[in-house]
């Protein structure tokens, strides 16, 4: 069973840390409009390429405000788990291979993981430095013997719900992240979890398909 985890947002509570690290990129560089909360909580794609597109960066600027951003937010201090997110993938090495697909940099994550519990539950992680799609991480590990239908994708995004389905596995949407609920339903997901708890009984379920 492939588990993949979006991070932020559904792992950590980085809302705050991410807006802000943006608004200084903004204020350094001066590209683009300045950053708002709702940029982060309603755009379809929440990806840094997306992001800088939505609040007006010059695409050939884009490269430079995404790496300034990615080097801002290194020297943030670093966010906490969700309450309760721990005890869930603490217990999935037994049933599922858990790993983090992100659209933050590996850097990023395994230096938020280290030293933590969390840093030995997740097999892998793969950020955004690969340069292609979630969908298309995700596919990668599938074809390493996964199947599609017992695998789930668990986001807390629009973005990633549907980078899911595109990769034909089921999905979770998570309320207590970056977008608001009835966003994520819109999208159909496969499952809503409202908690941490919600989260574990569902791949309980899926784990016995």
């Amino acid at each position: 069973m492939l588990l993949s985890f979006d991070f932020d947002g559904v792992v950590v509570d980085s809302f705050d840390s991410v807006f802000e690290t943006l608004l200084e990129t903004h204020k350094e560089l001066g590209l683009g409009r300045e950053p708002r909360p709702q940029d982060l909580q309603t755009i379809d794609s929440l990806t840094p390429e997306s992001f800088t597109a939505l609040i007006g960066v010059p695409e050939e600027e884009r490269p430079c405000f995404i790496k300034r951003a990615f080097e801002i937010q290194e020297q943030k201090p670093i966010p906490e788990p969700f309450p309760g997110i721990a005890e869930v993938v603490l217990e999935l090495p037994t049933i599922a291979n858990p790993i983090i697909v992100t659209s933050s940099t590996e850097k990023i994550v395994s230096a938020v993981l280290e030293g933590t519990s969390l840093e030995t539950s997740f097999r892998k992680v793969l950020g955004s430095e690969s340069g292609i799609s979630k969908s298309e991480r995700i596919k990668h590990e599938l074809a390493s013997g996964f199947s599609a239908h017992q695998s789930l994708m668990v986001g807390d995004a629009i973005s990633d719900i549907r980078q899911g389905k595109l990769a034909g596995v089921k999905t979770v949407a998570v309320s207590w992240g970056f977008q608001a609920e009835e966003l994520l339903l819109a999208e159909r997901p496969d499952f809503l979890a409202r908690s941490p708890a919600e989260l574990a009984e569902i791949i309980k379920e899926i784990s016995k398909l």
